[in-house]
C-alpha cells in the first residue's frame, strides 16, 4: 500500500501529455486486434512463445524430472534450476554486451543456433543410459538456456519496432501469446511428455526447432536472407 501510495502522489508521468492515449475499452481492444491480425504481429508474438517453450516445459515438469525421473527429494531441486536459470542470465548478459556491436538479427539467430546445439546435446544425454543421471543429464542445459536468453531482446524488439505507435499493445499482444503457450504446457504438455528423460529432451528442443524455423520465416518475409 505505500508503494502504491508513493506512486500515485511521488511518481510524476514522464510520457508526455500530448503523446498519452486515453484509456478507452474500445480503442484498447481495437488496438489489441489490429496487432494480433497482421501476420507479423502473429508471427513475432508465436516465435517468442516458442522461444521460451522449451525451458518453461522443464520448468513446469520439475516434479516429475528431479523426483519421478531422477529419484530426487523436495531438496534437489536446484540441480535443475541452477543450470537453467544459470545459463539464462549468462545468455543476458552477453546480449547486453553484443548490443550496438552486432546487428539484433544475428545475435537472435545465434541464439537460435546455441539453443539447437545445447538442446540437441541434452537429448543425446537423455538418450544415453551411462549420462541419464546426475550431473550429466543437465550438463547441457545451461548451453540451451543461454542460446534462449541470447534471442529474447530482439524478438522483443522487432515486436515493438513493428508497432511504433501502439507499443503497449504489441507488448501486451506477445505476452498473452506467451501466457498463452506456458498455459498449454503446463497443463497439457508437460504431463504428456515428462514420462521419460528423451521425451523430455526431445520435446523441448522441438518447440525452439518450431522458434528457429519461425524466426527464419520471418526473416525472408522481411527481406534479410542473411541472417536467416
Amino acid at each position: 500500500m505505500a508503494l502504491v501510495a508513493l506512486t500515485l502522489v511521488a511518481l510524476p508521468e514522464s510520457h508526455p501529455a500530448a503523446d498519452r492515449t486515453p484509456l478507452r475499452v474500445g480503442p484498447l481492444l481495437r488496438s489489441l486486434w489490429a496487432v494480433f491480425r497482421t501476420p507479423n504481429g502473429r508471427r513475432l508474438a508465436a516465435i517468442g512463445g516458442l522461444n521460451f517453450a522449451g525451458m518453461f516445459l522443464f520448468i513446469s515438469s520439475a516434479p516429475m524430472f528431479i523426483v519421478t525421473l531422477l529419484g530426487g527429494g523436495e531438496q534437489d531441486f536446484w540441480h535443475l534450476f541452477v543450470p537453467l536459470i544459470g545459463g539464462m542470465v549468462a545468455g543476458s548478459w552477453m546480449s547486453g554486451r553484443l548490443a550496438g556491436r552486432i546487428p539484433g538479427r544475428q545475435v537472435a539467430t545465434l541464439g537460435f543456433r546455441v539453443a539447437l546445439i545445447g538442446g540437441l546435446a541434452n537429448v543425446l544425454l537423455a538418450m544415453v543410459p551411462a549420462t541419464q543421471h546426475l550431473p550429466w543429464i543437465v550438463l547441457a542445459l545451461p548451453i540451451y538456456t543461454f542460446g534462449i536468453a541470447l534471442t529474447v531482446p530482439t524478438v522483443t524488439l522487432e515486436m515493438l519496432a513493428e508497432f511504433p505507435h501502439t507499443r503497449g499493445a504489441a507488448s501486451s499482444v506477445q505476452s498473452f501469446v506467451q501466457l498463452f503457450f506456458n498455459a498449454i504446457i503446463a497443463g497439457f504438455v508437460a504431463p504428456a511428455v515428462a514420462f521419460s528423460l528423451p521425451s523430455l529432451a526431445a520435446s523441448a528442443v522441438g518447440f525452439t526447432l518450431l522458434g528457429a524455423l519461425g524466426w527464419t520465416w520471418h526473416l525472408r518475409a522481411q527481406g534479410d536472407e542473411a541472417t536467416a
